[in-house]
């Protein structure tokens, strides 16, 4: 009843991903547009979105509604705003981020080259296919974790600066808009207020 009468071709859909049929411009205010109007207060919004741009951080791809609907609930946040918050984790930005996150793993671990490879996401992605379709548990190990590990680790101080920025980056605009909206409520009460008593 409400799919598409007309399939998708996968080259459009993956074509979406990186720019979505809208426009980036767009698609952020359609974004923007959705938070405000999330009821509760500016801190759980702010709080959710926080969250979800925390959980994309994370080298878990698949999980990052989940993780976020988690930490959002942990941290009363909106749960709403958390699945909007995973936005800053897209296609153009996941590159990025999975290198600074490695680079720091790396760092923290004393990790050299030689370990991981010359081509550690090449082999991680190769290795995880491969022992994923042949359920191999010792390819998983000696191809995956070499890189997924430090990425893991170099992720969790970025994802919690992260959701510390989208926090306060979020929080003031939103006040304004529901002090605006708080603003017209009580003055379009108050006209009615003198309406009524002036019949």
């Amino acid at each position: 009843m409400f799919k598409r009468r007309a399939a998708r071709p996968v080259f459009a859909k993956i074509a979406s991903l990186f720019w979505p049929k809208m426009g980036w411009r767009r698609a952020f205010s359609y974004y923007w547009h959705r938070l405000k109007r999330i009821p509760g207060t500016p801190e759980s919004i702010a709080m959710g979105f926080a969250c979800g741009a925390g959980a994309s951080m994370l080298p878990l791809m698949g999980f990052h509604f989940l993780l976020s609907a988690f930490f959002a609930w942990v941290f009363r946040g909106s749960i709403i705003a958390s699945a909007i918050g995973t936005a800053v984790g897209n296609p153009w930005t996941f590159p990025f981020i999975w290198l600074g996150t490695f680079e720091l793993g790396k760092l923290v671990l004393q990790i050299d080259t030689e370990v991981v490879g010359e081509r550690p996401f090449r082999t991680m992605f190769e290795g995880l296919y491969s022992s994923v379709r042949n359920f191999d548990g010792g390819m998983f190990v000696d191809q995956v974790l070499p890189t997924f590990l430090p990425m893991l680790l170099g992720s969790l101080p970025v994802a919690i600066v992260a959701g510390v920025v989208s926090y306060f980056v979020v929080l003031k605009p939103i006040r304004t808009v529901h002090k605006i909206r708080h603003d017209r409520k009580e003055a379009r009460k108050a006209n009615y207020v003198s309406a009524e008593s002036s019949r």
